[in-house]
């Protein structure tokens, strides 16, 4: 076991990245995990082990990436209909009610 740092890109072409890391600490892998996105803003981690980026922007959205590469990124219904999500988090003694911010 290693482990996986996630960070969203706040710049105009967004994104997300992540950097693998090994047990030792020792880098050992670094892509970026989402693409076509604006803005992305704060996320945070799930309960499950993925990650929520947020587009701080008008009409932006929450993705869901995993930086396991066990599924591809995917727009989640949180987003709605769009607005201006600054970051996510979940209160661990409510997982199914993440906040936006």
């Amino acid at each position: 076991g290693g482990w996986v740092y996630t960070s969203n890109s706040e710049s105009a072409d967004g994104g997300v990245g992540a950097i693998a890391f090994d047990s030792s600490g020792k880098v050992i892998k670094y892509e970026k995990i989402l693409d076509g996105t604006l803005d992305n803003c704060g996320g945070g981690k799930t309960w499950w082990g993925t990650w929520l980026t947020c587009e701080e922007r008008p009409g932006g959205q929450v993705w869901e990436v995993d930086p396991f590469d066990r599924f591809p990124p995917r727009q989640t219904l949180a987003g709605g209909p769009g607005g201006w999500y600054e970051s996510v988090a979940y209160d661990n003694r409510v997982p199914t009610a993440p906040k936006f911010y």
